[in-house]
């Protein structure tokens, strides 16, 4: 019997980081091998992406796409248009962020698209694939938004799926060794969980998931894990939930399951100060022994004012207490901050930088990231940014020069926002050029203690040398 061909796109993002495709490796492991055969084209490692798509079309059941707010929606929208040249008949199906956010707008937009899927997507994809292939309706599949004709058919919403009663993601579905390369290390990206129950207004989660989180059991995690640790000799494991450590027990059973059965290699998760403060000293040390080597950490504010304002729920003291706990157990966290929210003051946003500082100069091997507010869909946040008169997109392919056009660091004064570059440019620096050039890196210290940003030479100095 001859298989159902599935072909799914996704589209290379800004970011300098690559990683699996693991959404579109989430849904094809959905699908029955026995029935279905799923093609991913990642632009990420195909570069004649365009030349690939067409040439799976003509006998693909779907092209299904995934993508993110921003540039890379071109090539998502483009993707689209190239299979429906080739193949009139083809359902185009959209999934991820963008889509979940923007359902009406994209089938409103963009001629070339069918269907878009809402929030988590494996079972409501794989009830839409079989009712193509069966040639049936949509009306009774939960999470679809679709045209009919002129109309725009918004069925009710699914609620989010135990991961436990889903499939194992079948990483075999790309080549795991081009990300391997690209990447420069053995490292495997991995979701064991979905939704966040926290209420941060900067963030779209709540919206989407409305508060919802849902993972997998420390059991079936540790072996999933090993099994692709041995199958691919991994060096390293990025767990990519949006909130790795709501659950502390599941945490520590997984951290456990590996220690005791020597199963140690370094992995990385995203964790909040104040689930850290409830770790005790013995639990954390737990997580070390079991491979925990590196964390990212969004501090999102410096100014407890500014923390309150957006619900984050956490204290500026909890996230230097972080800090000083991993310095003395040497573990190296990347802190992310952002400047110029809607209506934040001039000294709300020098207190980020002199947070940003101050954790940067705790141990070299910190990073912290400072990024000018932008405001991203779906958001509370955001809806204040657009009533006080931040330019907010209004259809998809705005939406796609995002990244690039809309520039929010004129709502900040011209001397306010130098000051912010000067710091990003001084923190930077030092990391680029800490090991080849001892002078510089001295005064750039120099600058970050006294916090002293005025007569930056180095910047003309060594922009071209340093950012290339």
């Amino acid at each position: 019997m001859k298989k159902h061909k599935v072909v799914l796109f996704h589209p290379k993002t800004s970011r300098q980081k690559y990683y699996f495709p693991l959404a579109l490796l989430h849904i094809g492991s959905i699908l029955d091998p026995e029935k279905y055969e799923v093609v991913i084209i990642d632009e990420q490692v195909e570069q004649n992406y365009i030349e690939l798509v067409r040439s799976h079309i003509d006998d693909a059941v779907c092209l299904g796409v995934s993508a993110i707010t921003g540039k890379c929606l071109k090539q998502a929208i483009r993707a689209s248009e190239e299979a429906k040249d080739k193949n009139p008949n083809i359902k185009v199906i959209w999934g991820g962020w963008h889509a979940s956010l923007f359902s009406t707008m994209l089938l409103k937009d963009v001629p070339s698209i069918d269907l878009v899927v809402q929030g988590q997507g494996e079972i409501t994809f794989k009830e839409t694939i079989e009712s193509i292939v069966k040639n049936g309706g949509f009306k009774n599949i939960n999470g679809l938004i679709y045209r009919e004709g002129e109309e725009i058919i918004k069925n009710p919403p699914r609620a989010i799926v135990d991961m436990n009663t889903l499939p194992a993601v079948n990483y075999d579905l790309v080549d795991a060794e081009k990300y391997f390369t690209i990447k420069g290390i053995r490292q495997l990206d991995y979701f064991s969980s979905i939704g966040c129950v926290f209420r941060c207004e900067f963030c779209a989660d709540p919206k989407i998931f409305n508060r919802k989180w849902n993972a997998i059991k420390a059991p079936r995690m540790y072996e999933e894990l090993s099994q692709l640790t041995e199958k691919y000799n991994l060096e390293d494991i990025q767990i990519q939930d949006e909130c790795f450590f709501i659950d502390k027990k599941r945490t520590l059973e997984f951290a456990k399951l590996l220690l005791n059965n020597d199963t140690i290699i370094p992995w990385e998760a995203l964790i909040r100060v104040d689930q850290a403060k409830r770790l005790k000293d013995d639990e954390f040390e737990l997580l070390i022994k079991s491979g925990f080597k590196r964390v990212y950490v969004g501090v999102e504010a410096g100014s407890q004012k500014m923390l309150d304002w957006m619900k984050k729920d956490i204290k500026i003291e909890q996230v230097y207490e972080f800090a000083e706990r991993c310095n003395n157990y040497n573990i190296f966290p990347g802190f992310s901050f952002i400047v110029g929210f809607p209506n934040e003051s001039i000294e709300s946003i020098k207190e980020t930088l002199r947070v940003a500082v101050d954790l940067q100069l705790m141990n070299p091997n910190f990073r912290t990231f400072i990024f000018h507010y932008k405001p991203f869909p779906g958001s509370p946040i955001s809806d204040e940014a657009a009533r006080i008169g931040f330019e907010i997109p209004k259809n998809t392919y705005e939406w796609s020069e995002f990244e690039s056009n809309y520039s929010y660091e004129n709502k900040i004064d011209k001397e306010t926002y130098e000051l912010v570059e000067n710091v990003k440019y001084s923190i930077k620096l030092l990391e680029n050029i800490r090991t080849r050039n001892f002078l510089i890196s001295q005064i750039i210290r120099w600058r970050l203690k006294k916090k002293y940003f005025k007569h930056f030479y180095e910047r003309r100095l060594f922009k071209e040398r340093v950012f290339h």
